[in-house]
């Protein structure tokens, strides 16, 4: 009688782990949580895309997000650091807000460790019952 006991269990847990995994394969790309939106960089539409930004960018000197295929490794910050990037703000699944001083958007994007780029604008700052509060 133990010996079934124990195979149930094992059985189940063997299961439970199967589920999981198969959860994470099928599960849709991370999404960037900010306090006033929510950005699904793998949406098939509107500035989310990776494509929506052209990648032959010029150098520029502005905030955007990054955001990383796994959390973020030290040698992935001195690399983006050499490239005039640098890494303000932890945003919830793997991302950053980023400031950049001469880099470009598109050489960024071609790391393989980088899965999307984006401009941070202005609105991203505000939460959103202060946007609402804002006149016009």
């Amino acid at each position: 009688m133990k010996f079934r006991s124990l195979a149930r269990r094992a059985c189940a847990l063997i299961l439970i782990c199967l589920l999981s995994v198969v959860a994470s394969v099928t599960s849709p790309g991370k999404s960037i949580r900010l306090r006033n939106e929510t950005i699904t960089p793998d949406a098939a539409s509107g500035q989310a895309t990776a494509s929506a930004t052209p990648v032959s960018e010029p150098p520029t000197s502005k905030l955007f997000l990054i955001q990383f295929t796994q959390p973020v490794q030290p040698a992935w910050r001195e690399q983006l650091r050499a490239l005039g990037v640098e890494l303000l703000r932890y945003v919830p699944e793997d991302a950053f807000v980023a400031k950049f001083d001469g880099a470009a958007p598109g050489q960024i994007r071609k790391l393989e460790f980088v899965s999307w780029v984006g401009p941070y604008r202005p609105d991203h700052k505000l939460q959103g019952e202060l946007r609402a509060a804002r006149p016009g």
